[in-house]
């Protein structure tokens, strides 16, 4: 297991634990199969992904850390992202693309698009729980 990897899974159940709350018990508000995302976003992250994430992540890499992260905020998530990422240069690229590299993540892993925007600076967002892909 890479170091990125294990990083972001220990990161997963720390929060999990700090926030002393059942990760798996609760319905979500806004789920990440409710399609959260929208094609244009998913073409950006697409050319983002490529250019800054591709050496270290390939696309499988993302379902398991996703599922590891299963019922906490996908704020939460995309904090630890836009903290840590990517390596060479932790928080180097802007909001917008973060957002995008997200939705493209969230494409490649199972989850369903929409005609939505994913937006971080929206109430909506801090509601989304991570769960695992319909399939």
């Amino acid at each position: 297991m890479n170091n990125c990897l294990r990083w972001l899974l220990v990161s997963g159940f720390t929060v999990a634990i700090i926030s002393g709350r059942d990760s798996f018990g609760a319905e979500p508000v806004v789920g990440l199969n409710d399609g959260i995302y929208n094609s244009q976003q998913v073409k950006s992250g697409k050319r983002l992904y490529k250019k800054h994430c591709k050496s270290c992540h390939e696309g499988d890499y993302f379902g398991p850390v996703l599922l590891a992260w299963q019922g906490e905020q996908l704020a939460t998530f995309f904090d630890v992202m836009t903290s840590a990422m990517p390596e060479n240069d932790p928080g180097s690229l802007e909001q917008e693309q973060y957002t995008d590299l997200l939705a493209y993540i969230l494409k490649i892993s199972g989850y369903p698009q929409d005609n939505r925007s994913l937006d971080p600076g929206t109430e909506e967002f801090s509601s989304i729980v991570i769960e695992a892909p319909l399939d």
